[in-house]
């Protein structure tokens, strides 16, 4: 930022070593939906940049949030020198926990890429077209194993995309790391069972995320070393941020546009502040909860009663919709279908244990979220 007109600035008006700031500033003019308290826009209102006669000029950069962007940006430090000793010592620490809570223990190898939100529902590469097959595959009572039955999941309960190669103990957690049991109630009518999925995603979002806690885990507990932080001189005093006053910052962009997050901001609607740009990854909306069918005729005709199967998260959700519809279910219906030690969290490796074998350990590794995996 430069262009400071004021007689108490005492700093440079025209930084040295880097490019000047070009972009003027811009008045923000938030609609009548209000501002917030220290006079920006709400985040649910539009604004409207106007033209300011602000003497101020701004530069911005927006970084990918990787070592490679960053090496890129310390200009000098792309050899080992980039190493600090105290970041080493945090990456050991770090090594070892992992291998402490077993966290690359190997399941299978994910076949390709499943998003979010990238793709439509019911698309190829969808991650809930993938979770209804795997819910139908694993979440079975052998002692039912011959009863027709209806699988009812949050999407809520998926935190991230599975990007395809290894799928370790550490991925579980990244896309599924919640412990939600799977309860049931036994010969539900199929006609009165069918219709609950329609109704829950029908009702307000109440289940759609919920934040986690360190008991979501069920780690257990590691006795580590406390750090303190350095002080800023120790840092500067390193090798690899001595002052470099001399160099200029420059854009960081190859000649292949990859997906990635693309920065809309006041000054740019088509991320002209990115330091490398990316094609924008779409998002698609996708339903709060979905549906796995299992066990039913092998003429596809309508089963006469099911086990309808809901996670113990979303149980009062079930019995409402149920007691909407004149069915007469109450709390003293529901138990347990599988132990309660089999959760959201098992249902994935358990189906990696099965599906996912091809190539293991050596699994093949997609390009990410957003790519054409070949």
């Amino acid at each position: 930022m430069s262009g400071i007109d004021s007689k108490n600035f005492k700093g440079n008006i025209k930084p040295r070593g880097v490019p000047n700031p070009s972009t003027p500033a811009i008045k923000v003019v938030p609609k009548a939906t209000g501002t917030g308290s220290v006079g920006l826009p709400l985040a649910t209102s539009t604004p409207k940049a106007n033209a300011s006669s602000s003497s101020m000029v701004y530069s911005r950069r927006y970084l990918d949030w990787n070592r490679l962007t960053f090496a890129y940006h310390a200009v000098g430090s792309q050899d080992n020198t980039f190493d600090y000793h105290s970041g080493e010592r945090v990456t050991a620490d770090i090594t070892n926990i992992r291998k402490e809570l077993n966290l690359t223990t190997l399941f299978g190898c994910a076949p390709e890429t499943y998003c979010q939100s990238c793709k439509p529902f019911g698309a190829d590469g969808n991650i809930f077209g993938l979770l209804e097959i795997a819910l139908s595959t694993v979440v079975v009572n052998e002692s039912r194993v011959d009863t027709p039955r209806l699988v009812l999941i949050n999407t809520g309960s998926v935190r991230f995309d599975l990007v395809k190669g290894p799928f370790t103990y550490d991925d579980s957690f990244i896309v599924s790391p919640f412990k939600d049991g799977f309860q049931f109630i036994p010969n539900v009518p199929y006609t009165t069972a069918s219709r609950v999925l329609d109704i829950i995603n029908n009702a307000p979002d109440t289940k759609k995320k919920r934040d986690l806690s360190s008991s979501d885990f069920n780690f257990p507990a590691l006795t580590v070393d406390g750090c303190v932080d350095p002080t800023i001189g120790s840092i500067a005093s390193h090798d690899s941020l001595k002052a470099r006053s001399d160099h200029g910052i420059t854009r960081r962009q190859t000649s292949k546009i990859t997906p990635g997050y693309v920065t809309i901001d006041d000054f740019s609607s088509n991320g002209g502040g990115d330091d490398t740009q990316h094609s924008k990854i779409p998002n698609y909306p996708q339903p709060q909860y979905i549906q796995a069918n299992a066990s039913f005729p092998a003429d596809k005709s309508a089963p006469k009663s099911v086990d309808l199967i809901f996670l113990d998260y979303i149980a009062p959700d079930v019995l409402s919709a149920l007691k909407g519809i004149s069915a007469p279910y109450t709390t003293a219906d529901v138990s347990y279908y599988l132990p309660q030690s089999f959760t959201t969290n098992s249902y994935l490796p358990a189906y990696a244990k099965v599906a996912w074998q091809a190539n293991v350990p050596n699994c093949p590794v997609g390009m990410g979220v957003g790519q054409v995996n070949k």
